[in-house]
């Protein structure tokens, strides 16, 4: 999908929107498969080129669950971590939910050979409130996400909290501050 365009890939992946719709000068790409994370990357050309993009979506493969009620930690390798609160959840309408959380979650390493690929947007490309275009440096993410015993998408309800950890690689630790701003 990229903005109201859609399509769907055959069977070796390959796919084809038309006049896609460009903002400025790029295109945001923004795929889904059940048991997979959203894939997503950027396209940096003009509207009237035609460009090949290449996107990954990584399987869901560290998956969890819990009750509602009780919230849970989840470690996953180079110790990161999602500290999940208990009572804490609703749904795509907004409602309390109180049964099963089922979480997805993976840590994406900057150290990683494939980290560009896994990102969400692909290029780490911002722009600062006054609108200046900037490249972010990573030192790691995590991609989570929560859905019902169905399926169905969750979200931590307002004024609730997460605590993420994300360790710095060990080959990141020069350029490492004691503290760092979050996008």
């Amino acid at each position: 999908k990229t903005g109201s365009k859609t399509a769907t890939t055959d069977k070796s992946g390959y796919f084809k929107i038309d006049a896609a719709p460009f903002t400025g000068d790029f295109c945001y790409l923004k795929a889904t498969k059940k048991g997979y994370f959203i894939g997503s990357t950027t396209i940096h050309s003009k509207a009237t080129s035609e460009v090949t993009a290449e996107l990954v979506m990584v399987a869901q493969n560290n998956t969890y669950s819990f009750a509602a009620a009780q919230g849970h930690t989840i470690t996953l390798a180079g110790n990161a971590k999602v500290e999940l609160p208990a009572n804490s959840y609703i749904t795509a309408a907004g409602t309390p939910y109180t049964g099963e959380v089922k979480v997805a979650a993976l840590h994406l390493n900057p150290s990683a050979s494939n980290f560009s690929r896994t990102i969400p947007g692909g290029d780490l490309r911002a722009y600062t409130a006054d609108g200046q275009n900037m490249q972010l440096l990573s030192f790691g993410m995590l991609n989570v996400e929560m859905t019902d015993a169905a399926g169905n998408p969750l979200q931590l309800a307002k004024g609730s909290k997460a605590t993420l950890t994300l360790p710095v690689p060990a080959d990141m630790q020069a350029k490492a501050t004691a503290t760092m701003p979050l996008w």
